[in-house]
C-alpha cells in the first residue's frame, strides 16, 4: 500500500505525514537489527538529516511480529524509504521470509521532548555552596575534639534533651543550615558595625560643625 492510501488524517491532522508504519517484520528481530537493516536499505533517508524519531515495538502475543515507527523531517525521505521498503522480504532466524508493510502511521503525532532544566546540575557552581564544601572539608582535618569542645557539646545534648520534655521547639541542625545561619549572623554583624561607623562619623561632623 504506497503511503497516501493509508490510513491517518482526520480532523486537525498535521497536513504534511511524514510518520511511517512499518510492519510485518520478524518475531525475531530487535531494535539493534531494525537499525542495521535501516542502515543497509536506506541509509540516505533515516540520517540525522532525514529522520528525528524512531520507535521500535517487538512482536507479542497481540501482535506475533515486530512494528517500526519512523518519523521523517521531509516528503522526500518518506517516499524514498517506501519506495526501498515496501514489500521488501525479510528473512528471520529460521530462513522463512517476512514481507515489509510500508504505511502512513495512524497516528501522524510524536511525543514531545522534554524540556531541558537549565538550572540542573548548577548547584556545584553556586559561590555558597563551593563555600559551604569547602567549610565541611575544613571541619573534618580537625582528627581529635578538645575537651573543651567534648563539654560543650554535652552540654549542649543535655540542654536539647531538657528542651525536649518540655516540649520546646527543637532547631534543626545540619552542616548546611549551621553554616548558613552562621553566614547570615556573620552578615547581621558586618551590617550593624557598618551602621555605628556611620552614625559615630555623622556625629563627628556634627560636633565640628
Amino acid at each position: 500500500m504506497a503511503p497516501n492510501e493509508a490510513a491517518g488524517g482526520g480532523k486537525g491532522a498535521p497536513k504534511t505525514k511524514l510518520k511511517l508504519w512499518l510492519r510485518g517484520l520478524p518475531a525475531s528481530m530487535t531494535e539493534e537489527t531494525a537499525r542495521e537493516l535501516l542502515e543497509t536499505l536506506v541509509p540516505a533517508f533515516t540520517d540525522g538529516n532525514n529522520m528525528d524519531w524512531m520507535r521500535f515495538v517487538a512482536a507479542n502475543k497481540r501482535v506475533p511480529t515486530a512494528t517500526l515507527y519512523l518519523h521523517l523531517k521531509n516528503e522526500e525521505a518518506v517516499f524514498g524509504v517506501h519506495a526501498k521498503m515496501e514489500g521488501h522480504k525479510v528473512a528471520d532466524g529460521k530462513g522463512k521470509e517476512h514481507k515489509v508493510l510500508v504505511e502512513y502511521a495512524p497516528f501522524l503525532k510524536v511525543p514531545r521532548r522534554k524540556a531541558v532544566d537549565k538550572k540542573e546540575g548548577t548547584i556545584e557552581k553556586e559561590a555558597s555552596y563551593i563555600a559551604f564544601l569547602e567549610e565541611l572539608e575544613r571541619r573534618k582535618e580537625v582528627k581529635t575534639e578538645s575537651a573543651e569542645a567534648w563539654l560543650e557539646r554535652r552540654d549542649a545534648e543535655q540542654k536539647e534533651a531538657a528542651e525536649a520534655a518540655v516540649g520546646v521547639i527543637k532547631v534543626v541542625h545540619t552542616p548546611l543550615l549551621d553554616f548558613m545561619r552562621e553566614k547570615k549572623a556573620r552578615e547581621l554583624r558586618e551590617r550593624k558595625k557598618r551602621e555605628e561607623e556611620r552614625r559615630l562619623k555623622i556625629d563627628s561632623q556634627l560636633e565640628e560643625a
